[in-house]
Order: C-alpha cells, then structure tokens, then sequence
C-alpha cells in the first residue's frame, strides 16, 4: 500500500487527509487504524489521531473491535506506544466522554 510508505515521510499531510474523510469510509480498514496509531506516537498529532480513531469507532458499532483497541490502548500507563504525556491522554479521553461530549458515549 503506497499509503504506508508515503505515511512517515508526511504524517500531517496524511493525517488531514483522514480528517477530511468521512469516518464510515476509513471503517474496516486496518491499515488506516494502525497509521493513526502510529502518528499518535508523537505528542504533536496525539489528539488529532485519537479523535479520528474515536470517530471511526463510532461510525460503525459492528466493526469498531480494531479501532477502538488501538486507541484504547493508547491509555495505559505503561507501554501506551506513545509519548504524550499522562495528562495530554486525560485531556484527550475527557474531550471525547467527559461532560462536554453531551453524555454521547457509544462505546459503552
């Protein structure tokens, strides 16, 4: 996949493209995931990449198994596969569950 290899040379480039998709078509696709999983790795794009993992999770509750655990394991305290720090993870699950959210949590 051509995406793969042009993903590290570029990963903002490739990562608003993602953005710019509609969560449903970046759905059942594995590769996409482990991309945003990779470029989550950077404190610097962390909280772009977990909010398109969440949104891809959320488009489809029947196939959300491999997004959903890529990004929740993110949130570990050891061994997260990334660097951003404790409270950039908290921030970031706070934003997509916390009070804001409006209570919208369709991942149980």
């Amino acid at each position: 996949m051509l995406l793969r290899n042009v993903a590290p040379a570029a990963p903002e480039a490739v990562l608003a493209a993602f953005e710019r998709a509609s969560p449903a078509a970046l759905c059942g696709r594995v590769e996409f995931a482990r991309l945003l999983r990779s470029f989550a790795w950077d404190p610097a794009l962390f909280d772009r990449s977990t909010k398109v993992m969440a949104a891809i999770a959320e488009a489809d509750p029947e196939d959300r198994s491999q997004a959903a655990a890529f990004f929740e394991g993110l949130f570990f305290l050891i061994l997260s596969g990334t660097h951003a720090p404790v409270q950039q993870r908290l921030a970031a699950v706070d934003t997509q569950f916390g009070p804001a959210a409006n209570g919208a949590n369709p991942w149980g």
